[in-house]
């Protein structure tokens, strides 16, 4: 590869930080944010210019947007981003589909916890009246299991 090239010997896009944000939907902040925590590499500054971003960086971006809006923390982002660099490596693989099966049991809890609100909640709506309705919020909760 020479020059600004991609993986793929493709030219790449080159972009400020304030362009990267908003082809990512993100604030300009939060990818200062991500550079101080090492989720994204920061381009080195030229002497006479601003720092520019290529498209590694907006994938990035994209990614992490992504495995948040599927419930990922940034910890774990983190590690899927690690993986990611190393997914050539079968191991890298096995260990990223451990880490999403372990979200979607995460997920699974979840959904049956809201399920059980929206049951108690639907009892309420018909299944009491006058005082007792609001008496039946002293009654069993999640934590009493």
């Amino acid at each position: 590869m020479q020059g600004n090239e991609g993986e793929m010997g493709y030219p790449m896009k080159s972009r400020t930080i304030g362009k990267l944000a908003e082809e990512a939907g993100v604030h300009v902040e939060t990818i200062r944010y991500y550079e101080r925590r090492g989720i994204l590499a920061q381009p080195p500054k030229p002497e006479n210019g601003w720092r520019t971003y290529g498209d590694d960086s907006l994938s990035t971006l994209r990614f992490v947007k992504r495995a948040q809006w599927m419930g990922f923390s940034l910890d774990e982002i983190e590690e899927l981003l690690t993986l990611r660099r190393d997914a050539n490596r079968g191991e890298a693989t096995g260990q990223a589909r451990d880490q999403i099966k372990a979200k979607l049991d995460e997920i699974q809890m979840k959904l049956d916890d809201l399920t059980s609100v929206r049951n108690k909640l639907e009892s309420l709506t018909s299944g009491y009246e006058g005082p007792e309705l609001f008496e039946a919020f002293h009654g069993e909760s999640k934590f009493e299991h």
